[in-house]
């Protein structure tokens, strides 16, 4: 993938825009993704607190 991408023979400038689509797409899924998993986390807390017991003791 990498050898792919320096062969590319595109414009530097175009590459950069698509790397930086990228970049920016996965990062705001990952912090989607730390949302959502903060969200239920708090839930479950507020729901059954046994559930961080186990998940602290295993």
């Amino acid at each position: 993938m990498i050898a792919w991408a320096t062969q590319f023979t595109a414009s530097e400038s175009e590459e950069e825009k698509v790397a930086m689509k990228i970049e920016t797409s996965t990062w705001s899924r990952m912090l989607k993704m730390r949302k959502l998993m903060r969200r239920l986390f708090v839930k479950q807390r507020r729901t059954d607190p046994t559930i961080i017991w186990t998940s602290i003791n295993t």
